[in-house]
């Protein structure tokens, strides 16, 4: 993955953000990043359903997921939080755990 610019992915029947973070980054918690660069564009606003054939965009990272920045870490944690409101208003039980992460913050 480019350094400077991000990268476009189509997505197929059966992909997910965990999925599309495991083989972009080659690790799956950072699948929240994905979705918070997309979700103004997203007509669901719910991590888990996606829509096949839509275009999402895995931004670029200053860092690596394996030697993140300091602004790769803030994104990292402005993305839980994201994922935990949209959770929340869904009702779904995960918002409590993605907001704990967001409020524990990361580290490398």
């Amino acid at each position: 993955m480019a350094k400077t610019t991000g990268t476009v992915v189509t997505l197929s029947s059966g992909d997910t953000l965990w999925a599309l973070a495991a083989t972009t980054w080659g690790d799956p918690f950072w699948w929240p990043v994905i979705y918070a660069e997309n979700r103004p564009e997203l007509s669901l606003q719910n991590p888990d359903l996606l829509e096949t054939g839509i275009t999402l965009r895995i931004p670029a990272l200053a860092g690596s997921v394996r030697s993140p920045t300091a602004a790769d870490l803030q994104l990292k944690e402005d993305a839980y939080r994201i994922v935990a409101d949209d959770y929340r208003k869904l009702g779904n039980p995960r918002a409590a755990g993605y907001a704990a992460e967001a409020a524990r913050g990361f580290d490398k």
